[in-house]
Order: C-alpha cells, then sequence, then structure tokens
C-alpha cells in the first residue's frame, strides 16, 4: 500500500509529537498513534506486522539521520531513567532498531533500540538485539513544526482529491444503507441523487456516480419497471376508446 491509500491527516497541533505519529507521517501522510496504525494497517490493508516495522524502522533512519544533522530535534528517556533528553549524534547513530513494547500504565510504546554496529540486519521477529549497556530509548518525541518543514503536507489539489474521494466513499456507504433499507423503487433515482448532493459534498455527477456502483449491488432497484405510456399513446388510446363506444 502507499500514502494516497489512506487520508491525508497531519500531526496534533502541539509542540511534541509522539515517534510513532511522526514515523506514520512520513511513511502515510496519516499521523497515528500506535493502536490506530495497527489496527488501519495491520488489520484493514493486511500489511504482516513484521512488513510495518520494517517500513516504520526505514522512516526512523531517514529521521534519526535529518536529526543527526540538527534540523529536527528528537527526546527521549533512557530505559530505566526518567530523565528526558534530547538525543545526540552518537544516538542517533547507534539506536537504528524499532521495537514496540508495553510500557507499565501507558499502553504501546515504540522504542528505539541499540546495536553493536557490527550486523546491521533484521531478522524478520520483534526480538531486539542484545545489548548489556541499557542505552534503549522510550517516549520519544519529535518536534512537530520542525517534522512538517522537513516532510511538508501535500499540496492543496492532493488534499482536495482525497478529501472529495473521503466523502464519495460515506455517500457510498450511507447509499448502500438506504437501497437496503427502502423497497425497491420505493423512492426515484433522482430523489436519491438529490439526498445524496444535500447531505455530502459531492456534485450531481459524483452522486451519479456512486447510484451507478451502489445500484450495481442492488439489481432490484435497476431491474426494467412498466414501460411509462407517453402521451401520444395516451392520446391514441383515448381515441380509441371514443371510437369502440360510439360503435
Amino acid at each position: 500500500m502507499n500514502a494516497c491509500d489512506l487520508e491525508i491527516r497531519e500531526p496534533h497541533a502541539e509542540i511534541w509529537v509522539s515517534l510513532t505519529a511522526a514515523l506514520s507521517w512520513i511513511e502515510f501522510q496519516r499521523s497515528m498513534e500506535l493502536e490506530e496504525l495497527l489496527e488501519q494497517i495491520v488489520g484493514q490493508y493486511g500489511l504482516t506486522a513484521s512488513a510495518l516495522r520494517l517500513r516504520l524502522q526505514e522512516s526512523w533512519r531517514k529521521l534519526a539521520d535529518e536529526a543527526s544533522l540538527g534540523r529536527i530535534e528528537v527526546r527521549g528517556r533512557i530505559v530505566g531513567d526518567r530523565l528526558e533528553r534530547s538525543l545526540e549524534v552518537d544516538d542517533l547513530r547507534n539506536n537504528r532498531f524499532l521495537a514496540w513494547v508495553v510500557q507499565e500504565g501507558a499502553g504501546l510504546d515504540v522504542r528505539v533500540e541499540r546495536h553493536d554496529g557490527t550486523d546491521d540486519i533484521y531478522d524478520g521477529e520483534w526480538e531486539r538485539l542484545a545489548d548489556s549497556r541499557g542505552f534503549d530509548f522510550h517516549c520519544v518525541a519529535v518536534r512537530r513544526d520542525e517534522l512538517l518543514r522537513l516532510w511538508p503536507v501535500p499540496l492543496k489539489s492532493v488534499r482536495r482529491r482525497q478529501g472529495a474521494m473521503s466523502e464519495a466513499r460515506r455517500a457510498s456507504e450511507y447509499l448502500r444503507e438506504q437501497l437496503h433499507s427502502l423497497a425497491p423503487k420505493s423512492v426515484t433515482k433522482r430523489q436519491m441523487i438529490e439526498r445524496v448532493t444535500a447531505g455530502f459534498r459531492v456534485s450531481a455527477s459524483q452522486a451519479l456516480q456512486v447510484w451507478r456502483e451502489v445500484t450495481l449491488e442492488h439489481p432490484a432497484w435497476t431491474a426494467p419497471g412498466r414501460p411509462r405510456k407517453s402521451i401520444q399513446q395516451k392520446s391514441n388510446e383515448i381515441k380509441i376508446a371514443k371510437t369502440i363506444s360510439k360503435e
């Protein structure tokens, strides 16, 4: 999957954002905390947990490289220590691996872990490399303004397009519910399209497209009914009836 598959959402408007919020913004252009990230990417889109970790780990390395150059500040706490401090160049260069762990009383958290520098590899599991020095960091946070300067918000045209796609999806869900609950042909096509355009930010042509897609799933709504008689047909029937009555 790629970033276009998800609706754009910036990190919360705070000075510091969590590492997960920063990494998901870099990777997917949708800022998410870990629980939502696992639910959305692993649960709904089917990406494996290991594949997700590798993608976030690559984003962390990009972020750490920028921080090593002084372009963005990253803060965290050494595991076992309550003191928060900025990660220095050696911390950023050595702590290249990610793991998510259960923080006591705080739920899931992403931790950056040290390795010995000899084998920069990942074994495909969630196990960390052994580190007797205990220099792993948790509760890692990133400066939001610097994050958005390095990985800016997409152009307005992209945001508008994604917003329109999201609105069309909502309109489709609404229409599916309506056609499922209403008796076939109890309302007209025009009435349903008017409801969609009134309730959602979609144009009439978009609403028509949504109608066509959704009604494919509900054949009863597209099956032809009795043909409507034209004015000329009605007039001819009246003439025939009068002729018969005279005879």
